[in-house]
């Protein structure tokens, strides 16, 4: 039930499902997309127009780092401005650094084992869903997100520095705004919109060894794994 994840729905729209209620559906937004800055400016606002996105909302938990390149603090929401996109940097929308070190502290060790990275990813990723949907409730009547979902825009891309979505905690967020939110679809963009090549993914990250039901993530088994 939304009420065990800790979110705000306010009036539930029926559905075929009896377990669960949608917020209605939104009188503009239709699709909610998932993007990389991880890709050259050509090519990054040469796919947000490619796909007619009108609003980009920042998920990154710092915008100021190495190699940031045009997604680097102002200057990304300077060029949103050149190219007639609203750009928002949405700090609840992010991961916590204890969130993030915990992580690291398994990936990056040169001694754990594939499984143990993909236990750690696992966990990250099931924690990030706690954090938005029971934590900061981000569908919450009035929160930044929910104001966005049901405002002008047909078509929102959320942006983080992974390069590919099932990488990514935006795939969580996409996932569950797609859920709990009537008539949105979820479209992953990349490079290959534009002629590019698609990015590998980063073993074991491709390895989801438990489902995330808040946005409807099955589990991905890694070869040779009992399902537990």
């Amino acid at each position: 039930m939304p009420e065990q994840l800790g979110i705000a729905f306010g009036t539930p729209v029926p559905t075929a499902d009896s377990t669960r209620a949608r917020l209605p559906r939104p009188p503009s937004l239709a699709t909610v997309c998932g993007i990389s800055c991880g890709m050259s400016a050509r090519h990054f606002f040469g796919t947000l127009e490619a796909e007619r996105v009108t609003m980009l909302v920042d998920t990154r938990q710092t915008t100021t780092y190495r190699d940031a390149r045009f997604a680097h603090g102002d200057d990304l929401a300077y060029a949103c401005e050149r190219h007639d996109v609203g750009y928002a940097h949405i700090a609840e929308l992010a991961p916590t650094a204890d969130l993030r070190a915990a992580y690291h502290k398994v990936a990056d060790g040169k001694s754990a084992a594939r499984e143990e990275r993909a236990v750690a990813w696992t966990a990250f990723l099931k924690g990030y869903a706690r954090l938005v949907s029971t934590d900061r409730k981000v569908l919450r009547e009035g929160s930044p997100l929910r104001d966005l979902l049901y405002g002008p825009h047909e078509r929102i891309a959320f942006l983080c520095a992974c390069q590919h979505h099932e990488d990514c905690h935006r795939r969580v967020l996409l996932g569950m705004i797609a859920k709990h939110v009537d008539g949105i679809a979820v479209a992953h963009l990349g490079p290959e919109n534009v002629g590019g090549i698609a990015p590998s993914l980063k073993s074991p990250r491709r390895y989801l060894l438990e489902p995330i039901p808040s946005a409807d993530i099955p589990a991905s088994r890694m070869p040779g794994r009992r399902a537990s």
